[in-house]
């Protein structure tokens, strides 16, 4: 009953907020919402209600409350709507992965139980029981084909590019403020940092495997006006886990000139020497070392660990780290393992590192096929996932529900364990179709007729 009521609590405050500021474009935006969803429903494309999931989750980070509450809202919406379209098409997976994605998902449920912050316990138990339907059992056969998931990764490249647009005009209103921290349109450079690295991801895929075609100029400009928002916000952990991942799919991949001098002029030229510079200025070290309010990460994950280690088997509970830790520091403690330790112990974080370990697994497997659909796959899903977990070792998205970051974890396992499953050189059927029988040569006949 509490649980019940912590739901209604939310979504009321949501509602309220986001009516309240309703104006001829949020109304223009829901009415263009439920033309999409009627689409999604008839044509069950699962892939799209995902797609809109994660681009309308990129307006979470904007400082305009009545576009981040309906961005909030149109979140939960989408995600909502592909667990429904999936339960219709459910196909199997890898049994590792899904297994492993159930265990998380349970883990989340029974924690809200026992959660000092019920509201946000239920949020998470509610949220990874959706993933778990509406993205890990959506990838895969029979439905699914390498090409349609080849498809996907290349929408989340468009979403990419949406997302330069309103960089653009955003930074175009910020009347220069972004050279200094690109703050125009977000509360917070950070979450936008993050997600813009996330979707950056994507399309610096689509154009190392050729797979762009005509979107090819479209890709290309709007990576290099994300990455120069990426520099600006001066948020090293995107900047750096991007290049990362970057790094990995050349290894798998020969770099095309254009795009090898675009990564290596942008990493000397417009990323190190301005991080260097900053790193070492003056005002950097007076502000990260200067004060006890700022005495660093490491402080507070040494408090936080040993507040951890009062229940290190099952943890405190769903949202419990994120509880402690705006109690605590005012913020997060900026560790995605320390929190998913504190939230569920050390069975929980074993959990979710088998998670991380079995999809690069499953995708390294992918990379190594000689059909140069699933290997792009597998260089994608590996990408992802060694993005994220270095994301995580510095901050708490990875184990939030609030982050591009860990949509990009779950969609990067979903992909590693469907399409796994799938046959090589499929191209629109689960199993590959036999040759039609020959008919046989007729056989004369000996006769005994004069």
């Amino acid at each position: 009953m509490l649980t019940l009521l912590a739901a209604d609590s939310i979504i009321q405050r949501i509602t309220t907020r986001f009516a309240n500021n309703l104006d001829v474009g949020l109304l223009s935006a829901l009415l263009a919402a439920l033309g999409i969803s009627f689409y999604i429903i008839v044509q069950r494309r699962v892939y799209l209600a995902l797609l809109c999931m994660l681009t309308v989750g990129l307006f979470t980070a904007a400082e305009n409350e009545a576009v981040s509450s309906a961005a909030l809202l149109g979140r939960w919406y989408f995600l909502g709507l592909a667990c429904l379209v999936a339960l219709t098409r459910i196909g199997p997976g890898a049994g590792a992965m899904f297994g492993l994605t159930a265990a998380w998902a349970a883990l989340n449920l029974i924690g809200a139980v026992y959660s000092p912050g019920i509201e946000q316990g239920f949020v998470r138990g509610l949220y990874f029981s959706l993933i778990l339907v509406g993205v890990m059992m959506s990838f895969g056969p029979p439905h699914t084909t390498t090409e349609d998931v080849v498809k996907f990764i290349r929408g989340m490249a468009l979403s990419g590019a949406l997302l330069a647009l309103l960089h653009l005009i955003f930074l175009a209103k910020s009347g220069g403020a972004g050279l200094g921290r690109y703050t125009s349109f977000y509360a917070a450079s950070q979450p936008m940092s993050l997600a813009t690295a996330t979707v950056c991801l994507p399309m610096i895929w689509t154009l190392l495997s050729k797979r762009g075609g005509k979107l090819f100029p479209l890709i290309l400009g709007g990576l290099l006006i994300n990455i120069i928002v990426l520099i600006a916000s001066t948020q090293r952990t995107a900047m750096f886990s991007l290049a990362g991942a970057t790094a990995i799919m050349l290894m798998f991949y020969q770099a095309r000139g254009a795009i090898l001098a675009v990564v290596v002029g942008a990493g000397i030229v417009l990323i190190v020497v301005p991080v260097a510079k900053a790193l070492t200025s003056q005002e950097f070290v007076a502000e990260r070392f200067g004060s006890l309010d700022t005495k660093g990460r490491y402080y507070m994950w040494q408090i936080a660990f040993k507040e951890a280690m009062g229940s290190p088997i099952i943890g405190h509970g769903s949202g419990a780290a994120t509880y402690f830790g705006q109690g605590e520091f005012g913020r997060k403690f900026h560790q995605a393992y320390l929190a998913v330790f504190y939230d569920f112990g050390v069975v929980g974080l074993f959990v979710f590192l088998a998670m991380i370990a079995s999809g690069t697994l499953y995708g390294l497997g992918l990379a190594r096929s000689r059909d140069p659909t699933r290997k792009s796959i597998g260089v994608f899903t590996v990408a992802a996932l060694a993005m994220v977990s270095a994301t995580g070792l510095v901050e708490t998205g990875l184990a939030d529900t609030a982050n591009q970051t860990a949509v990009l974890l779950y969609f990067s396992l979903a992909m590693a364990a469907g399409v796994s499953r799938l046959p090589e050189q499929a191209r629109g059927f689960y199993v590959i179709a036999q040759p039609a029988a020959q008919p046989r040569e007729a056989v004369p006949v000996a006769s005994n007729a004069p």
